[in-house]
C-alpha cells in the first residue's frame, strides 16, 4: 500500500513539473533550470509508472549503484534547495542606506522579463522609503537582448516614478561578480569615502549574491524580490548547481 500511494506521489509531481517546465520553455526561454525541471519531472514520471519494473532491473550490480548515485544526487538537490529557501529572507535595513544596487536580469527584446520586473519593482519599493538613497542598474547586454539590461531597467524605473537623476546606469557586468565588481567602483567614484549600500536580486539569488557581494570587497545588505510560482522550480534547481560552483570557485 505504501509503495503504491509514493509511486502515485511520484507520477503526481512528474507530471506537475514537466507541465511547469513546458510552460516556462515556452513563455520565456529553455535554460538550465528548465532543461532539469523537465528532466525531473521525466525522471518522476518514469518511475511512478514503471516502479516495480525499474525496481527489478537496479536490484543487482552496477545498475543498483547507479540507481544508489541517481537518489544521492536527488536527496542533494531537495537539500540545497531547502538550505536556499532557509536563506532567501532579506537582511534588515534601516532605510537610509546611501545607494542601491539592482542586480541585472534577462531582458527580452527591450523589455524586462518577469524576474527583472519583480527585482525593479522591489527596488521602487525602497526607494520610496528612502529617497534620498542613488540607484545604481547593473547588466550589460546578452545575447538575444536589444540593449543593455541596465537601460531597460532604467527606462522601467523611470516608468515607476523614479526620477532618472537618481539612477546609474552599469552597462558592462556580465556575471553577478561583475554587477559587484563594476558598481563598487562606481559608488567608490562617487563617494570617496564610506557608504552603505542595499542590493536587490531575487529571493532564491540571496545566498550565492551576499556571498559574492562580499568576494568583490562590496558590503551589502540583501533585500530579495518575489519569484512567480512556476518559476520556483527551474530557479531552485539551477540556483543550486550555480552555488556548488561557486563554492568550487569562489566565484
Amino acid at each position: 500500500m505504501g509503495k503504491g500511494i509514493l509511486a502515485k506521489a511520484s507520477l503526481a509531481a512528474g507530471i506537475l513539473l514537466l507541465l511547469d517546465g513546458l510552460y516556462v520553455a515556452i513563455t520565456t526561454n529553455l535554460n538550465m533550470g528548465t532543461a532539469l525541471t523537465l528532466a525531473a519531472g521525466a525522471l518522476l514520471t518514469a518511475w511512478g509508472i514503471w516502479r516495480e519494473k525499474i525496481a527489478a532491473l537496479t536490484a543487482k550490480g552496477f545498475i543498483r549503484i547507479v540507481k544508489y548515485a541517481v537518489l544521492a544526487g536527488v536527496l542533494f538537490l531537495l537539500g540545497m534547495i531547502l538550505f536556499l529557501a532557509a536563506a532567501a529572507r532579506g537582511d534588515s535595513m534601516n532605510y537610509k542606506e546611501d545607494a542601491v544596487i539592482v542586480l541585472g536580469a534577462a531582458v527580452h527584446g527591450d523589455q524586462a522579463s518577469r524576474t527583472l520586473s519583480h527585482r525593479l519593482d522591489q527596488a521602487v519599493q525602497y526607494a520610496e522609503k528612502n529617497p534620498r538613497a542613488m540607484i545604481v542598474v547593473s547588466g550589460g547586454r546578452g545575447p538575444q537582448e536589444e540593449v543593455t539590461e541596465a537601460s531597460a531597467m532604467e527606462r522601467y524605473l523611470m516608468d515607476k516614478g523614479i526620477s532618472k537623476q537618481r539612477i546609474v546606469k552599469e552597462e558592462r557586468a556580465t556575471s553577478t561578480y561583475e554587477n559587484f565588481k563594476f558598481s563598487r567602483e562606481i559608488l567608490d567614484k562617487h563617494f570617496k569615502g564610506a557608504y552603505t549600500c542595499v542590493f536587490v536580486t531575487s529571493d532564491f539569488h540571496l545566498y550565492r549574491a551576499r556571498s559574492i557581494g562580499a568576494a568583490a570587497d562590496l558590503e551589502a545588505k540583501g533585500l530579495g524580490a518575489k519569484t512567480d510560482w512556476y518559476n520556483l522550480p527551474p530557479s531552485y534547481l539551477r540556483e543550486s548547481l550555480a552555488v556548488v560552483k561557486f563554492w568550487m570557485i569562489k566565484r
